[in-house]
This record gives C-alpha cells, sequence and structure tokens, in this order.
C-alpha cells in the first residue's frame, strides 16, 4: 500500500492505519479507508484473476489474496495472458 501510495506522490503513515476488525491480515475494506484519509481515491472491489488482464494502461494496484498474502500488480499483458505482480 505505501508503495502504491508513493507512486502517486502521496506519503501514507503506518500508525494512521486502522483496523475496524482484529483479523491477523489488513482488509481491503480497512486498506481501502487509509488510503482515503490520505487523500487518494481508493475502493476495495472483488475481481476475478482474468479481470486483472485489462489493468494494462494503470499504476499500481495493490491485491489481496485468499491465502491472507498480498501482492502489487504493476501491469498486464492481454496479447500474452500476463499479469505482472
Amino acid at each position: 500500500m505505501l508503495a502504491v501510495a508513493r507512486y502517486h506522490g502521496v506519503e501514507l503513515d503506518p500508525k494512521e492505519f486502522r483496523a475496524a476488525t482484529a483479523s491477523p491480515f489488513p482488509t481491503s475494506t480497512d486498506l481501502s479507508e487509509w488510503a482515503r484519509n490520505g487523500g487518494m481515491w481508493s475502493r476495495a472491489v472483488r475481481v476475478r484473476w482474468s479481470h486483472l488482464l485489462r489493468f494494462q494502461d494503470t499504476g499500481p494496484v495493490v491485491l489481496l489474496f485468499n491465502d491472507g498474502g498480498a501482492g502489487l500488480l504493476i501491469g498486464a499483458s492481454a496479447e500474452r495472458d500476463l499479469v505482472f505482480l
């Protein structure tokens, strides 16, 4: 999340992150709220893996995986059927 914010010229303070639940992993809603409070436009959405191919001309995107891990989408190529994490 911090890398995405810096890419857009915003410095998020990790001390300002507030989780709404006691989950061991931050939720997409919590991260989105933190970004909005820091002055960014953000929303939490659920997308299928195949939809990530449409993210060709965007900045980095934070992805939260079902296993609790996270990744940073930095590009995609529909022609090669690849997403770059």
